[in-house]
C-alpha cells in the first residue's frame, strides 16, 4: 500500500468531484472512472498491483455505501478509491481496521492522511511488507492492512490467495537488484565509453521508482539510498578533474 496524492489543489481531483456531484451515481460517468485511474496511476490503492496483474478494477468505497451512516459519501471522491476486484472484495466493511491511502473520517470531518503516516506504519523489507505501530495502545492499522488484504499471502485460502501479488513484487525487486548490480560493476571498472549503457540502466531503475509504476514504494524503500550513492559516484566519475 502507498500514499495516493488526492488533494483538492489538483485540477483533476476538483474536476472529478464536480462530475460526481452531477452524476446519477458514483459509477455512471465513465470520465470519473478514467480520472480515478489516472489519479491512482492505474494501480490498486491497496496492493499496488497493475491492471494486468490483478483482477479487473473497480471503484471501492472505503466507507461502505451499504452502511446507512456512510451512504451520504457514496459519490464523495474522498471516499472513492481505484481498487482491484480482489482487494475490494476481501476488504468488505473493515474500514476502521485498515489505513486509507489518503482521506479518512475523523468523526464526521474528512482529514487528509499524511504520507509519512503510511510510510511509517507499513514498510518493505525486500518484497515482503511489515508494520510498526506509531502509538502505543492504539489500533495497529498497518498490521491490519497487511492482514486484511493478505498482502504477503500468508493466508492460503482460495478466496484471498495473493500468490501472484508476492511473485510479481519479487520479480520487480529482483529486476531492480540486477540493474543496480550491473551499474555498480560498470562504475567499479568505469570507462567513459560505458556512459550510454549506464544512462539506460539508471533510467530503468528510476522508472521503477516513479509514482506511476506499480510497487514503486517497495523499490524506493529498498533501493532509494543505493541509487543516490551510485548517482553521486557516477557524476563524480563523469566530471573531469580540473
Amino acid at each position: 500500500m502507498r500514499y495516493i496524492d488526492k488533494d483538492f489543489d489538483q485540477d483533476i481531483v476538483r474536476g472529478t468531484d464536480l462530475l460526481l456531484s452531477k452524476a446519477k451515481s458514483y459509477n455512471s460517468d465513465q470520465q470519473v472512472r478514467d480520472n480515478l485511474r489516472i489519479i491512482y496511476s492505474g494501480c490498486c490503492a491497496y496492493c499496488e498491483s497493475s491492471f494486468e496483474e490483478g483482477a479487473y478494477f473497480q471503484i471501492d468505497h472505503f466507507y461502505p455505501k451499504s452502511i446507512k451512516k456512510y451512504r451520504r459519501y457514496a459519490k464523495d471522491i474522498r471516499n472513492l478509491h481505484y481498487s482491484c476486484q480482489r482487494c475490494n472484495n476481501i476488504k468488505g466493511a473493515k474500514c476502521h481496521k485498515v489505513l486509507s491511502p489518503n482521506w479518512y473520517l475523523n468523526g464526521t470531518q474528512w482529514e487528509l492522511t499524511r504520507k509519512e503516516k503510511i510510510n511509517n506504519e507499513i514498510y518493505y523489507v525486500g518484497h515482503l511488507l511489515y508494520s510498526r505501530n506509531s502509538s502505543e495502545d492504539s489500533l495497529n492499522r498497518g498490521e491490519n492492512t497487511i492482514s486484511v488484504f493478505n498482502l504477503n499471502n500468508t493466508n492460503a485460502a482460495i478466496r484471498s490467495n495473493r500468490s501472484y501479488l508476492v511473485e510479481s513484487r519479487l520479480k520487480v525487486c529482483n529486476n531492480v537488484h540486477l540493474l543496480l548490480k550491473s551499474i555498480t560493476d560498470l562504475l567499479i571498472n568505469y570507462n567513459k565509453s560505458s556512459n550510454s549503457v549506464i544512462d539506460i540502466l539508471l533510467s530503468q531503475v528510476m522508472s521503477a521508482m516513479h509514482p506511476n509504476s506499480c510497487y514503486s514504494t517497495m523499490v524506493i524503500q529498498n533501493y532509494g539510498d543505493m541509487l543516490m550513492k551510485l548517482l553521486k559516484t557516477y557524476i563524480k566519475l563523469r566530471t573531469p578533474s580540473v
